[in-house]
């Protein structure tokens, strides 16, 4: 069974299933061939820290630039719209550029910290 496995792991290998492949040489702890490919494995296609596959940007924003332009329609009972909004143009700007708003809080004072991220660039 184990030349079997090492068969398969051997058919992924060479058509860059590298994950693959490492959970079946995985299920053979005690077999000297699997060690080794695994040890390959690891310096062909290193297991990557999904914490690295991120990037993320910290920006803070003063709360009184979040205001609304037509802040009087709203008062009003106007229509209303966020296109031209200071806050909404900053997060469609990061937006833009592949970044995900993940959280915004009240740093206290009159600023907003904003915690975005987006995948790591190569």
């Amino acid at each position: 069974m184990s030349q079997a496995m090492l068969k398969a792991a051997r058919e992924l290998i060479v058509n860059n299933h590298f994950d693959a492949a490492r959970a079946v040489l995985e299920t053979m702890p005690t077999s000297p061939t699997a060690k080794k490919w695994l040890a390959k494995l690891d310096e062909i296609a290193p297991l990557e820290d999904p914490a690295s596959q991120w990037e993320y940007l910290e920006v803070f924003v003063r709360a009184s630039e979040r205001m609304p332009v037509g802040a009087a329609a709203v008062i009003e009972g106007g229509p209303a719209t966020t296109v031209d909004h200071y806050y909404s143009r900053l997060l469609n700007d990061y937006g833009t550029d592949g970044w995900e708003l993940l959280s915004e809080e009240l740093q206290g004072g009159d600023f907003y910290r904003l915690l975005f991220k987006r995948p790591k660039r190569k």
